[in-house]
């Protein structure tokens, strides 16, 4: 079951035969797909019911029918067909058979929730449709979905007294993943339109081993304790030196005018079993034009060092930064002096994009900055692959 906010997509059941039977007996209905009754012969009940049924052993198609969601009523039909999972293509087709539904957004949110299975689910690369000339309503749909014009096919067909071009259309899985990112999850809030990012703008992240809440005047003693710890601040910022201040007066003001920044999402790392604060992790350098941010982590308290807390707040904030506010891209850097920071960003998917030599000097000796970065296409294939959330 495919769920969208005005229908969700279904298997179709032996039931559906009968709908699928008055659809195909209906002219207006047909003149936009397969031809109508003049041009293909009407199929009696007993066609439906057997292609239906031949669809429990079909390797190559995934088709549902279209209900909507306030009545449960089947209004259309939808499928991917000829999927080849060799060369990861499919075309997909889609028909609403009920016309009191035409021009009301079914169709093109039906296509958008079979766009999420080809891309995420299925991990295909492209998917192929196609639409007669006469049928605009149609190719706005397709369009607005992300697809994009590939050719013409000339007198494809005749009807009405004329002939009628095919239009031929297609979406790539990187343009799908990054229209989706544009999207945000389809909420229609372009990222121009984003909310404040600080402050009770936020709300409270759930992972499997944390929980993020946004930070609060009453973390700054906790926030300004980690600043002084040399442990901790020896594998970012240098010491005992907060790039907020070096007081804990400092620390209440930058976490208070924290809501009015639009740059920058800041959370408290919690352990989910206890509540106990354990460090900070944030998105600083929203930039919501150009979709990207970096990425900053600290488990201060070090008793819970390299058991994967900070991992799964990684994970959560990419989950934030890509799907809800719907970001491109997000880098992240730490010292060679931090190699369980670097095998937190690299198994998350993070990508070595530069290496910044003698940029710290510890420990008598100098140390690189290593540079990463993960883009939205690259999230959101682990997340079909199921490794973007592995456990640590």
């Amino acid at each position: 079951m495919l769920e969208g906010k005005s229908v969700r997509l279904r298997p179709v059941e032996p039931e559906d035969a009968a709908a699928l039977h008055r659809w195909g007996q209906d002219w207006e209905v047909q003149r936009l797909g397969s031809g109508g009754p003049d041009v293909v012969p009407a199929r009696p009940m007993a066609y439906y019911r057997e292609w239906i049924k031949a669809l429990a052993g079909k390797k190559d198609a995934h088709a549902f029918m279209i209900v909507e969601r306030d009545g449960g009523r089947a209004v259309g039909f939808i499928q991917l067909r000829n999927v080849d999972q060799r060369d990861r293509c499919c075309e997909l087709s889609i028909e609403i058979g009920e016309k009191d539904c035409w021009g009301k957004g079914y169709g093109r949110e039906a296509v958008r929730l079979a766009l999420g299975l080809a891309f995420e689910e299925l991990g295909l690369n492209r998917v192929g449709a196609a639409c007669h000339e006469f049928n605009p309503r149609a190719i706005r749909c397709f369009e607005a979905a992300g697809f994009r014009r590939e050719g013409v096919y000339r007198a494809a067909l005749f009807r009405d007294g004329r002939f009628w071009a095919d239009v031929q259309l297609s979406i790539l899985a990187g343009e799908y993943f990054s229209q989706k990112a544009t999207r945000g999850r389809d909420s229609g809030q372009t990222p121009q339109e984003a909310p404040p990012a600080g402050g009770e703008c936020l709300q409270v992240l759930e992972g499997e081993l944390v929980r993020l809440r946004p930070l609060k005047a009453e973390d700054a003693a906790t926030f300004y304790r980690w600043g002084q710890d040399w442990e901790v601040q020896r594998l970012s910022t240098g010491g005992a030196r907060l790039a907020v201040g070096d007081s804990q007066a400092a620390c209440l003001e930058w976490i208070e005018g924290l809501k009015d920044r639009r740059d920058l999402y800041a959370f408290m790392v919690l352990e989910k079993a206890t509540g106990r604060p354990l460090g900070t992790a944030q998105l600083a350098s929203v930039d919501l034009r150009n979709r990207r941010c970096d990425l900053g982590i600290e488990i201060g308290e070090k008793d819970f060092w390299g058991r994967g807390y900070g991992r799964d707040a990684v994970r959560v904030l990419l989950r934030l930064a890509f799907e809800e506010v719907g970001l491109n891209r997000v880098a992240a850097g730490c010292y060679s002096l931090n190699p369980r920071a670097i095998r937190c960003f690299e198994a998350l998917g993070f990508k070595r994009e530069a290496v910044h030599r003698a940029a710290l000097f510890r420990d008598g000796r100098f140390w690189t900055d290593v540079r990463f970065s993960i883009t939205a296409e690259e999230y959101f294939a682990l997340r079909r692959s199921g490794t973007a959330d592995a456990s640590a």
